[in-house]
């Protein structure tokens, strides 16, 4: 509350005032908020977003074993973690921490990045199937996919994520653990969503 103040005294937004350094600030802060001085406030956040936006062009690999994985990058293959035996094939939808329940993922395979308790609104909506980028069979989507028979591949890793995210259909193979974008000459619901879907509806 501290730092949002500060930035409305120095017509700085939230936005602006997340590329500051807390332990600037914190130094500013302890000769008394008087100190502040807006010129400088805005070039120090200035000069965090310049260092950020430089930053966000490193890669890394999320499993570092040794000074040489900072040179090349491994793509680590990942195992999804599939839930029944169903197959389908349906549109993607992809959700994200702003998304919310007014959007439209009825009949849709939703891909989430890494789908925590708050996204459980989409099982209310009908969805056709779900797939994360991160988690495990014992994560919580996991289990409410269990639970509701819908079809799932639960950390299918980000090489694959990504490819699925570009495509406007996936197919969800459950039964031999494929997850896979398809082309338009595979635009089709398969028998097998039919009868979940039924199941759903009863």
């Amino acid at each position: 509350e501290a730092i949002i103040r500060i930035g409305e005294n120095s017509n700085l937004g939230r936005d602006a005032l997340s590329y500051l350094r807390i332990e600037e600030l914190c130094t500013l802060l302890s000769n008394g908020e008087s100190c502040m001085d807006p010129v400088r406030l805005r070039d120090m956040a200035t000069r965090g977003r310049e260092e950020w936006e430089s930053h966000a062009h490193i890669k890394l690999g999320y499993i570092i074993r040794s000074l040489k994985d900072l040179q090349i990058i491994p793509v680590h293959r990942a195992v999804a973690n599939f839930v029944t035996d169903l197959v389908i094939i349906a549109p993607v939808a992809i959700l994200d921490n702003h998304s919310s329940p007014v959007e439209d993922i009825s009949n849709k395979i939703v891909c989430i990045e890494n789908a925590d308790p708050g996204f459980d609104w989409i099982f209310s909506c009908g969805i056709a199937g779900l797939i994360t980028q991160y988690g495990g069979i014992n994560s919580h989507m996991a289990v409410r996919c269990s639970e509701f028979a819908i079809p799932a591949a639960i950390g299918c890793g980000e090489q694959t994520f990504n490819n699925l995210t570009k495509a406007k259909i996936a197919e969800l193979d459950c039964e031999n653990n494929i997850v896979r974008p398809v082309d338009g000459a595979k635009k089709r619901i398969s028998s097998n969503w039919r009868q979940h879907e039924g199941h759903q509806s009863r």
